[in-house]
């Protein structure tokens, strides 16, 4: 989480930026390209890799296989890079919404509701066998879904504190 730390300080909460709401949609898009690029290096690597469920490797990888190593181990980095971004815009757009804790508390429980369905969806998903490489397309599917109705939130973020 402390990588995000600079998204927010540094340009998220940066008002020479311009306004809240500008910032809200230039944060979205910045957010949106790092989430997008990390799902599409994760399918990119699935793919080429043609890891599943059904198709394991005999030999574990190992942080002494060199490049072998390192290109997942980079896409793991990058998958929490990624994550942590999220989490980050995310807190930050409901905090710019509003300055009523009540209406604020509000908006948390229902985010956190949302992401807790996600999860157990994903549980669910696992349970019944679904291969990877479908998992991990419908989280790339998902990460772009939800591109427009943050945009529409954004959209709706005033200037004013």
């Amino acid at each position: 989480q402390g990588r995000s730390y600079v998204l927010g300080r540094f340009f998220l909460d940066k008002e020479s930026l311009g306004g809240r709401r500008k910032r809200a949609i230039r944060g979205l898009i910045l957010v949106s390209t790092i989430n997008l690029g990390q799902w599409a290096y994760a399918t990119a690597y699935q793919f080429s890799t043609g890891y599943d469920k059904d198709n394991q490797p005999e030999e574990r990888i190992n942080f002494s296989d060199g490049a072998t190593y390192a290109v997942p181990m980079i896409l793991f980095m990058y998958c929490g890079l990624a994550d942590s971004l999220v989490q980050t815009y995310a807190y930050w757009i409901l905090g710019a919404l509003s300055n009523d804790t009540k209406t604020l508390s509000g908006y948390v429980g229902y985010y956190k509701g949302v992401q807790s369905f996600g999860a157990a969806m994903a549980w669910l998903i696992e349970y019944n066998g679904v291969l990877y490489r479908w998992q991990l397309l419908i989280c790339f599917a998902l990460a772009a879904a939800f591109i427009p109705p943050t945009l529409l939130v954004a959209l709706g973020v005033k200037d004013t504190e």
